[in-house]
């Protein structure tokens, strides 16, 4: 790996009247680790790690704005290449993870591709708290191939969940217990670590990422501070005011709906989430599929016409709305039998 020497480099940056000093400790063409030191005299330390389909490495780390006004210093992960870490020379973990030792009170925290990484490094900095947002046990397991081309690029894994590298006081995890492949992952997490207390945090119907849900409705800071402080009520509030403001909510539960075939359930669902985020292209093309489920499909095609436009260059998209014109052309054909 090409790495290049930590940068004597030294950023004071000031966030709503917070002035925090960042300073380069490590980068390479796919990562980059920095320090920010909060104001004050912190003695709580956090590491942070970006998730999956992260591709800027000049954007902020995970947290880190939420982190320093917590009073936390963090050290903040970034990578771009989805390589769930597996990249970063041990030597460099060890290195970073020696600023711990400066510390009282040592957390990793993170989401999806990060939530591993906060589970399965923890025990290099010693951490005394793990919080993981959807997190993977494993990305090459055959019963999840959600993430099996990531998997096959990266081959060879050299950090992986197990009672020997995730193992400290406590590990909470937060996630979708509606996920059928997220309670997987998390049942193997739960065998193969070795923390003194585990605390869920489940939020039915959040999605993949759970953090999705939570930020979408202004709870991500109080729900992770409090995590963070140790309390021991968390409360998730999921009452209509509340879900009707996620999108990640209403496409987890109208996904539901269309398995069980409640179709009219899916289409509202859909349609919220499009109303909300109106340039996604996968709303717009799930709500397309709702639409003919339930016999609508001129409204089905017109949806299409405009997943496409948001993707052009989608296969699948082109697909899904070259059928649905073929269906609609079969239909005028057969009109046109009976007629004569």
């Amino acid at each position: 790996m090409a790495a290049k020497p930590a940068r004597p480099r030294r950023d004071i940056r000031r966030r709503r009247f917070i002035e925090t000093v960042m300073e380069v400790l490590y980068s390479d063409d796919a990562h980059v680790v920095e320090f920010h030191r909060s104001a004050g005299d912190c003695r709580r330390l956090l590491y942070t790690f970006t998730p999956f389909m992260t591709k800027d490495l000049r954007q902020e780390g995970f947290g880190v704005s939420f982190a320093t006004r917590q009073g936390f210093d963090v050290v903040a992960f970034k990578c771009c290449n989805d390589s769930w870490y597996q990249q970063l020379e041990p030597d460099v973990l060890r290195t970073i993870a020696e600023r711990s030792k400066e510390y009282s009170f040592v957390a990793t925290y993170g989401s999806s591709m990060g939530g591993f990484a906060a589970i399965a490094l923890s025990g290099i900095p010693g951490a005394d708290m793990a919080v993981a947002i959807s997190p993977q046990h494993s990305i090459d397991a055959e019963f999840d191939r959600r993430w099996a081309a990531q998997a096959a690029a990266i081959g060879s894994f050299r950090y992986r969940i197990s009672p020997e590298t995730a193992h400290g006081d406590r590990l909470v995890l937060i996630y979708d217990d509606r996920n059928a492949l997220d309670v997987a992952q998390i049942d193997r997490i739960r065998r193969d670590t070795r923390f003194t207390n585990v605390r869920e945090v489940t939020i039915p119907f959040s999605g993949h990422p759970a953090g999705h849900y939570l930020a979408q409705t202004g709870q991500i800071t109080p729900v992770i501070g409090a995590i963070l402080r140790g309390e021991e009520d968390i409360v998730v509030r999921r009452d209509w005011s509340m879900v009707r403001r996620s999108a990640a909510y209403l496409v987890s539960l109208a996904q539901h709906a269309m398995k069980h075939e409640r179709n009219g359930l899916a289409v509202l669902g859909f349609s919220r989430a499009v109303a909300l985020v109106p340039h996604n292209p996968g709303f717009s093309y799930h709500l397309s599929l709702a639409l003919h489920r339930v016999g609508r499909l001129r409204e089905a095609i017109e949806e299409a016409r405009r997943t496409v436009s948001l993707a052009p260059n989608d296969a699948g998209f082109l697909r899904h709305l070259s059928n649905l014109l073929d269906q609609t052309a079969s239909d005028v054909e057969n009109d046109d039998q009976r007629s004569a």
